[in-house]
């Protein structure tokens, strides 16, 4: 494929593809085929690395190089050149998504997408939306961004596949959108679980309070068998002792703040009904 776009062949289709209305910029085709060349440029000149990723700077060359292919287009590299790519990029993946699909067709010389049935397209676009607004339009830049974008021409090195590199690019940005969701749903996490504990403060130190004082309890009344067992007390009287105090956190409490010397007297007393 040559590199050099033909403009004449590239001005037959129109693929701004943006709504009537939108606020975006409107590109015109002039500026849409200088991108494309610019884009070959870039990675010939080996601004995109061995794994498909252009390295960093490469949007600000590549806004250099719109100023000279298109003189007075001020087009800059962020929202104008970086929004442009985007729009590629899903229309690519879109496209190499559709090539196979049932009752759908690219049109190789056409360079569009074809469906005859509303209601294929119809179910099809509801599962893959970045399809939509291609059907029957034009897309003439399909072959040279699956180059373009596909771990391919980079200095000057091998070709993949067109449609190859299309569907990897295609798995490439429906992994980074995935990513980008998630990590926007454990940021809004984090953010709610900060308000609540921050609005909640006394409470959760009321909490901690009891959950202190409730392991304290239990570590006492595990405790309680090994002390009643260093007293004097035969074993009914010990296990009559140990039921009736485990009973009464109160009982638990008293036990455990006497000096040991009257842990004795006070468990008679308890035996005898007198306490």
């Amino acid at each position: 494929m040559d590199d050099a776009l033909d403009g004449q062949q590239r001005g037959e289709a129109k693929c701004n593809m943006i709504p009537s209305g939108s606020k975006r910029r409107q590109w015109s085709e002039k500026e849409e085929g200088a991108l494309i060349e610019a884009l070959h440029e870039l990675c010939r000149a080996g601004w995109k690395t061995d794994n498909g990723v252009f390295r960093t700077g490469y949007a600000a060359a590549l806004e250099k190089a719109m100023e000279s292919k298109v003189p007075g287009s001020n087009l800059k590299a962020s929202p104008h050149i970086d929004s442009r790519l985007k729009v590629f990029k899903k229309h690519c993946c879109a496209i190499a998504d559709m090539k196979g699909a049932a009752g759908i067709h690219w049109d190789n010389e056409d360079h569009m997408v074809l469906c005859d049935n509303d209601d294929v397209w119809q179910q099809w676009v509801e599962s893959h939306p970045y399809a939509k607004g291609l059907r029957n339009k034009p897309f003439p830049y399909y072959d040279d961004l699956c180059i373009i974008f596909g771990k391919n021409e980079t200095n000057g090195k091998g070709v993949e596949m067109a449609t190859g590199g299309a569907k990897a690019l295609g798995h490439k940005v429906a992994n980074n959108d995935e990513e980008n969701g998630i990590g926007s749903e454990v940021e809004e996490l984090t953010k709610m679980l900060g308000t609540f504990l921050e609005q909640n403060k006394g409470l959760l130190a009321v909490f901690t309070t009891l959950l202190k004082a409730k392991a304290a309890a239990a570590e006492k009344r595990a405790k309680l068998n090994g002390e009643l067992m260093k007293l004097s007390l035969n074993l009914q009287a010990r296990l009559r002792a140990a039921y009736m105090i485990v009973c009464d956190p109160a009982k638990v409490d008293l036990f455990f703040s006497l000096p040991d010397d009257e842990k004795a007297e006070w468990v008679s007393m308890l035996l005898l009904g007198l306490v």
